[in-house]
């Protein structure tokens, strides 16, 4: 049975929510469990970083925690997990900030946690407030994950979630030069189950993960838990090489026989496509080269500037 809860919140640039977070977060929880709050600023430009520091010395379970600038949305995620480590919790909840994940759904996800479940995760059924483009590229996405890798990871879910405190020590080591946590999960294996919800409009401010912040995700998790793409693209450009020697030979033969000349228009087709196929080859071996050389010189993934509590 849980009793005690730690909840990790990333925060960047969302100051007109933390009042609102810590207030909901309260009510729902402070009859059902014991809990704490732990903030992680992830080098936020406004006054964010403020309100937390208030926050925390106004209330004895919000822990502030500041990054030293920005690392990123899923570094500041292990940065909390990794203060949570040593501490001795039932239970971890990860959620934003921007209160989309509803936290009066915290106490019933926890319930649902036993014996046989190690994590619950939240699976969204509607996604209010979205674009209809965010919708249909987060769907793809997931599926397309899915199709690249070894193993099923959730369909339309985020990183809300609760699970057990023996996860962490399994996440928080994890090498990976750019962790993708739903990933991770579902790499590790433990037993899991859904928790469907409908997600919420942000509170206030706007989104901070724009299409090039999503885009780059996909593709490092994609990449980090997959070599599949580079392997697929061996595959065809081995099968478009065989294509064009046939082409060629066709080619040869057409000109003796016939004094046929190759056209400039086909040449520069050939050539342009086996240059786009180079392209990507390249690129593909690039991003997996530097993913590599990331995790080897093992420099520290996230710095912490200060943490504030409440003696």
């Amino acid at each position: 049975m849980v009793k005690s809860l730690a909840i990790i919140v990333p925060v960047f640039n969302e100051v007109d929510n933390l009042d609102s977070l810590v207030e909901r977060v309260s009510i729902s929880l402070k009859r059902n469990l014991d809990f704490d709050l732990i903030l992680v600023d992830d080098g936020s430009t406004d006054r964010s970083w403020e309100k937390m520091r208030s926050l925390s010395n106004r209330f004895k379970n919000v822990t502030s925690v500041r990054l030293s600038r920005n690392f990123g949305h899923q570094y500041a995620v292990l940065a909390g997990l990794e203060y949570v480590q040593q501490s001795d919790y039932d239970a971890i909840v990860l959620i934003d900030a921007d209160l989309q994940d509803p936290p009066e759904l915290i106490v019933e996800m926890t319930k649902l946690l036993s014996d046989d479940v190690d994590v619950v995760f939240g699976q969204r059924i509607d996604r209010q407030g979205e674009s209809f483009l965010k919708k249909i590229t987060a769907t793809f996405f997931y599926r397309l994950f899915n199709w690249l890798v070894p193993f099923e990871v959730p369909l339309d879910v985020g990183d809300f979630r609760v699970f057990k405190a023996k996860l962490v020590t399994v996440l928080v080591q994890s090498k990976d030069s750019s962790p993708f946590l739903r990933g991770l999960f579902a790499h590790a294996g433990f037993p899991s189950i859904a928790f469907q919800y409908s997600r919420e409009k942000r509170f206030a401010g706007q989104t901070k993960y724009n299409y090039r912040k999503m885009f780059s995700l996909a593709l490092d998790a994609i990449l980090c838990f997959s070599d599949k793409p580079f392997r697929l693209v061996l595959k065809y450009s081995f099968i478009a090489l065989i294509l064009v020697f046939g082409i060629s030979i066709y080619s040869l033969v057409n000109a003796v026989a016939y004094g046929a000349s190759p056209g400039w228009l086909s040449t520069f087709a050939l050539v342009s496509f086996f240059g786009t196929i180079n392209v990507i080859l390249l690129a593909l071996i690039g991003r997996y080269v530097t993913l590599g050389l990331s995790t080897t010189v093992n420099r520290p993934r996230w710095i912490v500037r200060e943490v504030v509590k409440k003696p």
